[in-house]
């Protein structure tokens, strides 16, 4: 079904088809179709033929196989490869594939040759045989929704492979289109829109289910409570902007519908996230990232993270609506408001509750800063204790007690030259320790002295988190050392000639 129309919507979007993964083959053509393009190919060649001369050939047996790796980016930055098998019965099977890298190794009469590697298993897989769109539509679960089965609509590998690469995703909207055009299914084209405005498809809908809709409205609408009436016509809208308007609604004072109602598919793109795919959307996963999208450039992303993903878990946890704005200020008075609700609402039950848990991983942290036989830092460990550091400092602190409770943070006092700043203390997964946010007392920023004596004082078991390094303490080095090829050292090749 439709091979001819998958063959050229491959070669549009990833070039023409190639025999073998052998890069450069010209021998017979398998049954398998390879699609690939990269600005590294002739190259690649090169490389061939430097390994291919005479004089390393005569040494070919003391040469063992050379594997180049692609350097670590972004997912959507890495090149790809198409695997294409087709039957004689308009059938078809596409795996969608990222480079691992490229290997150049001899053929039984000693001439390098050089094969693309990929990943092990597939990002995306498509087939003429799948009743649900070709295998766009998974049923699958998601974190929050174990306890009513399976959720429908794209799966979370769908939505991810077509938010992070472009070329998977501009094949999937022409796809979407031209069945559209063919089934005379017109509803598709407004899936193809979706996914071309927002790189994803968001509403949890089956299939077949889909296919009984007949306008943009008529979806939307099916997922809208009655009570909401946000004033907007949900054809002029695209199936994602209108799904996440009827559904992020309930969650926001009515006050604030007006500012959901102007939401358009550049900011609602722009607050995705993966865990969305995963969780589905919900206002707690979405506004957080909509503040950080809306006051970009205004201050520190983390900041504006600290205080949105603050506001946004007090509000969750004490059942109250959210307000949307688009002023850092509104923000953090909408955050303080809530935080000195939640601080009236603590009775002593909540006291008697334990903090710390016994043994905590965050112990060797507390073991080290006790070595440096510092006085200034001090462990909060019972609840009443973080109470009254909220309450001295003036912070969100106490609603952090679920994180420390679950030995996912450790909060500490630190009083220093005659200021006091509340300090959360993050672990990785190799036992390490890093300081994820640090405010003084009505959420001042620290100065950057105090950032930097912080630093010199933990400086050997703990680290600054990258983010606030960033923005506080510009001279220090963050981020990965370049990437380096060592296997190619015997080609004597600079760095810039190289395909990757």
């Amino acid at each position: 079904m439709y091979q001819k129309l998958i063959l050229e919507l491959l070669e549009k979007h990833f070039g023409a088809p190639k025999c073998s993964a052998i890069i450069g083959f010209d021998g017979e053509a398998g049954n398998a179709k390879y699609y690939y393009s990269f600005d590294g190919e002739k190259t690649i060649g090169a490389i061939c033929k430097l390994l291919n001369r005479k004089e390393l050939r005569k040494e070919a047996d003391k040469i063992p196989p050379l594997m180049q790796s692609v350097p670590e980016a972004g997912e959507g930055e890495k090149p790809i490869c198409v695997v294409c098998n087709t039957t004689d019965n308009d059938g078809w099977l596409l795996k969608f594939y990222y480079f691992a890298g490229v290997r150049y190794v001899q053929d039984e009469e000693g001439v390098f040759k050089a094969t693309l590697q990929t990943d092990n298993f597939p990002f995306a897989s498509l087939t003429s045989g799948d009743p649900e769109f070709f295998g766009f539509w998974k049923k699958y679960r998601s974190r929050r929704r174990n306890r009513n089965g399976e959720r429908d609509g794209f799966s979370y590998w769908t939505n991810k492979a077509l938010k992070t690469n472009e070329g998977f995703r501009g094949f999937s909207v022409d796809l979407f289109y031209a069945v559209a055009e063919a089934e005379r299914q017109y509803i598709l084209k407004d899936v193809a829109r979706a996914i071309e405005s927002c790189g994803c498809f968001l509403p949890p809908v089956s299939y077949q289910k889909l296919l009984e809709f007949h306008t943009p409205a008529a979806l939307v609408n099916s997922f809208r409570s009655p009570q909401i009436d946000l004033n907007v016509d949900f054809n002029k809208v695209d199936l994602n902007v209108g799904y996440v308007m009827v559904t992020l609604a309930p969650s926001i004072e009515r006050m604030d519908w007006k500012l959901i109602a102007k939401l358009d598919a550049k900011t609602i793109s722009g607050a995705l996230s993966l865990n969305t795919f995963y969780d589905g959307f919900t206002a707690e996963n979405f506004v957080p990232r909509y503040y950080a999208k809306k006051l970009e450039g205004t201050t520190p992303e983390y900041e504006i993270k600290m205080y949105a993903d603050d506001y946004v878990s007090m509000c969750s946890e004490t059942h109250e609506l959210l307000r949307l704005s688009y002023s850092l200020q509104a923000l953090i008075n909408a955050h303080d408001e809530m935080a000195a609700r939640t601080r009236m609402r603590i009775n002593e039950k909540e006291f008697e509750k334990p903090l710390v848990k016994t043994p905590s991983k965050f112990d060797a942290l507390e073991a080290s800063i006790r070595q440096t036989g510092t006085t200034e830092l001090e462990r909060i460990t019972t609840t009443k204790r973080l109470f009254d550091e909220s309450e001295y400092q003036h912070n969100c602190v106490f609603s952090r007690r679920d994180a420390v409770r679950k030995d996912s943070a450790s909060i500490y006092h630190w009083a220093h030259e005659g200021e006091s700043y509340t300090i959360q203390f993050g672990a990785k997964k190799k036992g390490t320790f890093y300081v994820r946010e640090i405010k003084a007392r009505f959420n001042r920023r620290i100065s950057v002295e105090h950032l930097g004596a912080l630093a010199e004082l933990i400086d050997g078991f703990c680290a600054i988190d990258a983010d606030l390094a960033r923005d506080e303490l510009p001279q220090v080095p963050i981020g990965p050392l370049p990437h380096e090829f060592p296997a190619f050292a015997l080609l004597d090749l600079d760095d810039e000639e190289l395909p990757f």
